[in-house]
């Protein structure tokens, strides 16, 4: 018999196993890779402290607890009954690691002065909240300086009245996790529109609207629009 179990990194899984008319036996938790005892009845022989084991013999439940669970708890845990024959049954348990995402394009022209929004979230089915971090480097700039803007889930970072010096790379990250990254493109009002135009030249006529409407209100989008058709 088996079962499998999914959880997220970072989050507490709990491995569970249902064991009736227990009696005299002991219930252990073995984990398969290395053949580890974890724990014995209600006794944990692990030396990490994350592993605990959640027993109430009068519901017929012997959990394994891992707390804060890493990569390397994926794999096979054993729970086994000392009977003749060999009474188990083996939990598959899987850790996950999320994704954090870019809401919108990866690379982003903002026209001088204009307020752009940065936006990246964790694309994650758990209920539990991740903290995100937004970091800057500017042009011509090795490393990356922290922004003080955090949020749970969704982390968004105003740039009002941009200037050329705001343009660089934006890195997103949160803990665990891989980061994402964003170039934020500064353009005087002439060139801005130019580049617009382009992009309309080369993607379908709904995406370069969605595009031009995140920087212009309708009066100057309806003129680039004619422009466009001109071209």
């Amino acid at each position: 018999m088996s079962a499998n179990i999914t959880i997220e990194i970072g989050r507490d899984g709990i491995v569970p196993c249902t064991v009736r008319q227990v009696g005299s036996k002991q219930v252990s938790w073995i984990r398969k890779r290395d053949a580890a005892i974890l724990s014995v009845g209600k006794f944990v022989f692990s030396s990490e402290s994350r592993i605990t084991v959640d027993v109430h013999s009068t519901m017929d439940t012997w959990n394994l607890i891992i707390r804060q669970a890493e990569l390397q708890d994926s794999g096979v845990y054993e729970c086994q009954i000392s009977d003749s024959p060999k009474l188990s049954k083996l939990v598959y348990l899987h850790v996950k690691v999320p994704e954090l995402r870019i809401a919108g394009e990866k690379e982003v022209y903002a026209k001088a002065g204009s307020t752009v929004q940065l936006k990246c979230y964790v694309q994650s089915t758990a209920t539990s909240h991740w903290t995100i971090q937004w970091f800057y480097r500017g042009k011509g700039e090795e490393n990356f300086s922290a922004n003080s803007n955090m949020g749970s889930n969704k982390g968004t970072w105003t740039l009002n009245s941009v200037s050329e010096s705001d343009a660089g790379d934006y890195m997103c990250t949160a803990t665990r996790l891989k980061p994402v990254y964003i170039q934020l493109v500064i353009l005087p009002g002439e060139r801005f529109a130019e580049a617009m135009v382009r992009e309309g030249n080369t993607n379908s006529g709904v995406s370069s609207l969605d595009n031009i409407s995140i920087f212009f209100p309708s009066h100057i989008i309806i003129v680039i629009l004619t422009c466009m058709n001109m071209i």
